[in-house]
């Protein structure tokens, strides 16, 4: 390079000592280059510290002759030989082409730079040009990693403050400006980060010597000779103007002849120059898609510009709307590549605008185009519109304010209501949960304004559309939790939906405060209009009673503010009543200057309802001094549901005035003439045979569950909460109409009989699907057999095959039959009622219709077009009937479900009520009856989750006599129901954990008077895990912890089973020997039984779960069917041994002396069966009868079984084996 010389002095060696480990050095050049950030810190931060010790080192050992700037081994004279390594390597390494090799050298070499003060640029300069060569020769890629690397060698230089050292001369600068002018004219890829270096040498010489002289070489290299015409030559001229905007060059630069041909003004970014501004900046992205660098400089312009400070007008910067306009007209409307610049401008622009800016970027143009490009999944544009939608969330939670505002553009005139819908993202879900209380109040009062004032010039259905849009936002704006709420905001959605609902407002406006709100809209509303209104303020109060319940608990605990006062959340209001009640004492208020649409009877049924709500809510300030919890909670069911009720008087009003009438009747018996109860709880006591009517929960029953019928989620929910107040004084017969609903028939079958009037006479007369599981309890069927089930420790199988299957499939159902034959024969007749009258109508006689055959003739054109319409309306009707019946269908399955709901309910708050044990069984018929009925299926899988999710995990239970001898019955209809139901997996599983749940209630029994107490132990957590069945997994969450065990006197029996962390008291020890008996009855019938339904499984159960109840019933019976002769297949043969087999896994060490004569009794009838058994072998195979015959499989889970007691005798028992 011209004006380096050969060094005037030698350079002296380095000592050994102080030399750098090459391995870790060059470990540490290898990690610069990582594609991890933090890997390539730590190598730069070990490798700078490194060579400051060994420079420092270095330094101190020698003197030091400063070399001259045209020396070119200057760096080895003022450098330790590694670091003048280190300089060569990391100089070097900035033309790497491997992925973060320039961002962690240049890093380096930048740190590295700045603790040498000593080097000069001239040096450095030399070095890098002589490390990193350029040559015409080279290929694209190593000339483009060639270039790079010296770009960012300078701008390390810069970086690291080399620039302004006192040693750097202006011909230093001259060289360096020189070589980026260069690189900028050889590549147009490179103009970007070239006038971004040369940026950054302009202001690392500020305040220096050579500021001056700098920027004019600058100016007079660069934007002098060519002008101000591409996006690079603007970026550095709007830098340098904005800090040097006294130079003459600018004045002289936009009126000089040669370049004057657009620019108006000296100041670059006065408006006036907009157009020039325009054909500049749309080429900023002719060689990268990326945001160019002058566009965060105009950005920070046109933001700080009118900040406090008036500017001149010579140098106005142009508004914010002014410039938005330019981008969308002049990158918006052109090519994709265009556009994407705009999106990524978009997301650096919004985020730095205040919230009264935000209008100005969010216009019609740039809205429509970025709703266009979201709604197009497989457009260029999608990923980019997709990015630039997530900013609005991002600025949203950064600024509440501006979440408004956002909001209000997007769904505004500018926008669409439905932006989220169309655009298929969730927007403006996202920040409406951003918005504050504040924000919440306004975007409902824009709202309310939108709805009233609706463009009169528009069609009656655009209005009714926009309209019911608007509402569905106000119910969204409720429904979603996380939407921060106002308590005037709600209050406002309430009395607008209710005052333009129900009341006539096109009436003269009244001169009060609350009823002056109330204005007439524009255009008026039509019928439909206000029956959405209407139906919205149910579905808005529905949605404000699931959030007060839901946030009540909350706000007990975090409603307190700093002040001691409570805070409103803004879910109930601060009146402390309930919304409900404010706002029919809000409606009667309006009532007196707005007509209600109501009747006169309708109109006194509300009156004398709101009468006895308050005459309630006297009785309940009464009340708090006496601290009758129950009874409050009834009076204020009683009023939430008169509340409630007395709404429905708009949309249902003869409906309405039923239920009204039947709850007063109701709640007049229920307080004022209180029925005598039987001692035990949830009965009914005698009246001598004198039957005065149903009780009045009965009745209550009733209207709820009618309330369920109905389609409205507010009179559902009341429902509920209704019902969960009353079930303690739920009655069987209460019970017995909710079981009746779900077991009533499905489709359109069941909607006549759930939904339908029925005649009074008929009342009494019995339900055809009354009979109890009629449908799936059928007779054994004595020609089916199967051998090829076997239970082995956890694989119960079936134990028969699927031929009713197929006879099923054969045989068709009836009534599907005859219906679909009355369909048929209905569409015959519809085709020849419209044949009618013309000569191709059908005859009466079918001999008649055989003689006209020859003689057909076809229809007419008049004749076919009038048959074709006709026919068109047949299948329009059919259609019609056929949408009809499917609603129908799923109105009956959601009634269902929501009766379940109930009971769910009930087991939740009334698990200690004697009556729970009314719903085990017929909640397994239930489940029986839905097992094979595809209509059914969420109702059957809803009843699986009641009773794994609530009953099997009963943590308190019933107490008292008669609740033993209610477990035994209820378990012996269970047994009785399990031998008669066909065999399902699921079925046996759940009726087995109901059996173990009624035995862990007997199990917290006291013992009764005088009988002798006797405990029974549940297994241990250990033990369950053991090959444990799924009716076993059900019920295992009762017994979580071994209970502890202690030695007593044999009158009094230790208490061993536990549930949770209680301990269970000792059992009735007759009901338990009646368990006993009743398994060991079961287990007989089930092994002398051919065809038997019963499921192994159950026996598995009480093994698993109470191995000593198990002992007491199985051996003495299993060993009876231990040989071929005794039983009548040889599957039940496989199980005795497998039942026995379980028996030893699961007893106990502690209880070994107590079985020590069974099991000596059972060893000996194995090897007896043993015996008998092989004398079979060879000629019981080959008879007809297989089920008699023990093939090999058999053999082998028999001798599977005995393997297991061998193993588990041999240890404990050697005396008895």
């Amino acid at each position: 390079m011209p004006g380096l010389v050969a060094p005037t002095a030698p350079v002296a060696p380095m000592p050994s000592s102080i030399s750098i480990s090459s391995n870790d050095t060059l470990s540490l050049y290898w990690d610069l280059a990582s594609k991890d950030v933090d890997i390539r810190t730590r190598a730069a931060a070990t490798l700078i510290r490194q060579l400051v010790a060994v420079q420092s080192e270095w330094s101190a050992a020698r003197t030091i002759h400063m070399p001259t700037n045209d020396d070119p081994h200057g760096i080895e004279t003022l450098c330790a030989p590694d670091v003048s390594y280190a300089l060569k390597r990391l100089l070097r390494g900035l033309a790497s082409s491997r992925a973060g090799a320039r961002q962690g050298f240049s890093v380096a070499l930048t740190e590295l730079l700045t603790i040498i003060p000593e080097l000069r640029l001239s040096h450095l300069m030399h070095l890098l040009l002589t490390s990193i060569e350029v040559t015409g020769s080279m290929k694209s890629q190593e000339e483009r990693d060639g270039y790079f690397g010296r770009i960012f060698g300078i701008l390390a230089f810069t970086l690291s403050g080399v620039l302004a050292r006192p040693t750097t001369t202006i011909q230093d600068i001259q060289i360096l400006v020189s070589e980026l002018v260069k690189y900028q004219r050889a590549k147009s890829y490179l103009r970007e980060c070239c006038a971004g270096v040369l940026i950054s040498v302009s202001e690392a010489l500020s305040n220096t010597d050579l500021e001056e002289p700098v920027i004019e070489y600058i100016l007079s290299t660069i934007l002098i000779p060519e002008g101000i015409n591409n996006p690079e030559q603007l970026w550095l001229a709007i830098v340098l103007q904005n800090k040097y905007p006294r130079l003459p060059v600018w004045k002289t630069l936009t009126s000089s002849t040669d370049h004057s041909s657009a620019w108006q003004k000296p100041w670059l970014l006065h408006p006036s120059n907009r157009e020039r501004l325009a054909e500049i900046l749309k080429e900023s992205s002719y060689s990268n898609p990326k945001l160019h660098g002058v566009w965060n400089v105009i950005i920070h312009a046109v933001l700080s510009a009118n900040k406090g400070v008036k500017e001149k007008s010579k140098r106005k910067v142009i508004s914010l709307l002014e410039f938005w306009q330019l981008v969308l007209d002049t990158m918006f409307s052109s090519t994709p590549e265009r556009k994407y610049v705009v999106y990524e401008l978009f997301k650096v622009l919004l985020p730095r605008l205040n919230p009264t800016q935000i209008p100005v970027v969010l216009n019609r143009i740039f809205i429509r185009q970025l709703m266009r490009d979201l709604s197009d999944s497989k457009g260029l544009l999608f990923d980019s519109a997709k990015l630039a939608a997530k900013v609005f969330a991002v600025v949203a939670k950064q600024n509440e304010e501006a979440s408004y505002h956002l909001v209000l553009q997007l769904i505004g005139q500018r926008g669409i209501h439905e932006f989220d819908k169309v655009t298929k993202t969730k927007t403006v879900a996202s920040m409406m949960e951003s918005m504050s209380a504040d924000g919440f109040q306004k975007y409902v009062e824009y709202l309310k304004n939108t709805f009233l004032n609706q463009p009169v010039t528009i069609p009656v259905e655009e209005v009714d559309s926009n309209r019911s849009i608007i509402l569905d936002q106000m119910t969204q704006l409720v429904r979603t939790a996380k939407i921060p709420k106002s308590e005037e905001g709600l209050w406002i959605i309430l009395q607008f939906l209710a005052a333009y609902g129900l009341c006539n407002t096109a009436s003269d406006s009244c001169e009060g405060k609350e009823e002056a709100s109330v204005r007439t809209a524009t255009p008026p509303l039509s019928s439909a209009a206000q029956q959405s209104c209407r139906l919205r303020l149910f579905t808005v109060l529905g949605d404000l009673n699931a959030l007060s319940l839901s946030h009540e608990a909350k706000n007990d605990d975090d409603g307190i503010g700093a002040s001691g006062r409570r805070k409103n959340t803004g879910i109930r209001p601060s009146s402390g009543n309930t919304w409900a009640y404010d706002l029919n004492m809000w409606i009667e208020t309006l009532s007196r200057t707005y007509s209600l649409e109501l009747d006169e009877e309708s109109a006194q049924v509300r009156k004398n309802v709101l009468e006895i709500v308050k005459s309630i809510r006297k009785k309940v300030q009464k009340l708090d001094a006496e601290e009758d919890k129950a009874t409050q909670s009834k009076y204020h069911a009683f009023e939430m549901l008169l509340l409630h009720a007395v709404l429905q008087l708009y949309l249902e009003p003869q409906q309405a005035k039923d239920t009204l009438n039947e709850l007063q009747d109701c709640y007049a018996r229920v307080f004022e003439t209180p029925k005598v109860t039987n001692t035990i709880k949830g009965l009914p006591a005698g009246n001598d045979g004198h039957e005065e009517g149903p009780q009045p929960i009965d009745v209550l029953i009733d209207i709820l569950l009618s309330f369920l019928a109905r389609p409205s989620v507010l009179l559902r929910a009341i429902a509920e909460q209704a019902f969960a107040v009353f079930a303690r004084d739920l009655t069987k017969t209460g019970l017995n109409v909710i079981f009746e609903v779900l077991t009533s028939r499905s489709g359109l079958a069941g909607a006549k009989d759930l939904f339908e009037t029925v005649d009074d006479d008929d009342v009494n007369e019995p339900d055809d699907n009354d009979n109890d599981d009629e449908s799936v309890i059928e007779d054994a069927d004595e020609n089916n057999e199967d051998d090829g089930d076997v239970v082995m420790e956890d694989d119960i199988e079936d134990s028969e095959n699927d031929q009713s299957d197929d006879d099923e499939a054969e045989n068709a159902d009836p009534e599907l039959q005859a219906k679909a034959d009355e369909e048929a024969e209905m569409l015959r007749l519809a085709i020849q009622s419209a044949l009618a009258g013309t000569k191709h109508a059908a005859p009466i006689d079918d001999d008649e219709a055989g003689d006209d055959d020859d003689g057909e003739e076809l229809l007419g054109d008049d004749e076919m077009e009038e048959f074709d319409d006709k026919l068109a309306e047949i299948f329009t009707q059919r259609r019609a009937q056929k949408a009809e019946a499917k609603d129908a269908k799923q109105n009956v399955l959601h009634f269902k479900l929501r009766v379940l709901t109930l009971l769910e309910i009930y087991i939740k708050k009334q698990c200690t009520n004697p009556l729970i044990l009314s719903i085990f069984l017929p909640l397994l018929r239930t489940l029986a009856s839905t097992s094979e009925d595809s209509d059914s299926h969420p109702i059957h899988n809803k009843i699986v989750s009641l009773l794994k999710r609530h009953v099997f995990k009963l943590r308190k239970y019933p107490a008292g006599v008669h609740v033993v001898n209610e477990c035994v019955r209820v378990m012996r209809e269970v047994h009785e129901f399990m031998g008669k139901v066909r065999e399902r997996k699921v079925i046996s599983e759940l009726s087995s954990g109901v059996c173990m749940v009624l035995i862990r209630i007997l199990n917290h029994q006291p013992a009764a008077g005088g009988a002798e107490g006797v405990c029974i132990e549940s297994a241990t957590k250990m033990e369950l895990n053991e090959n444990i069945t799924a009716g076993g997994k059900a019920c295992a969450g009762s017994n979580s912890r071994k209970s502890n065990r202690k030695k007593t006197s044999s009158n009094d029996c230790d208490v061993s089973a536990t549930v949770g962390n209680e301990t269970t008291p000792k059992a009735n020890a007759m009901a338990l020997q009646l368990v006993i008996d009743l398994y060991a009855s079961t287990l007989q019938k089930y092994m002398t039984s051919k065809r038997s339904h019963i499921n192994p499984l159950i026996f598995m159960d009480l093994i698993n779960r109470y191995p000593d109840l198990a002992w007491k019933a199985f051996p003495m019976e299993v060993i009876k069917y231990l040989s071929i002769e005794s039983v009548p297949r040889s599957f039940q043969m496989v199980q005795a041994y497998a039942i026995l087999a379980r028996l030893f896994t699961q007893l106990s060490n502690q209880r070994e002396d107590e079985f020590k004569n069974e099991v000596a009794t059972i060893i000996s009838a194995i090897a007896k069966g043993l015996l008998s058994n092989s004398k079979s072998i060879g000629s019981n195979v080959e008879e007809s009868n297989q089920s008699r015959g023990i093939t090999a499989t058999r053999w082998k889970d028999i001798l599977a079984s005995v393997r297991i007691i061998e193993r588990r005798t041999k240890t404990n028992f050697d005396s008895v084996q």
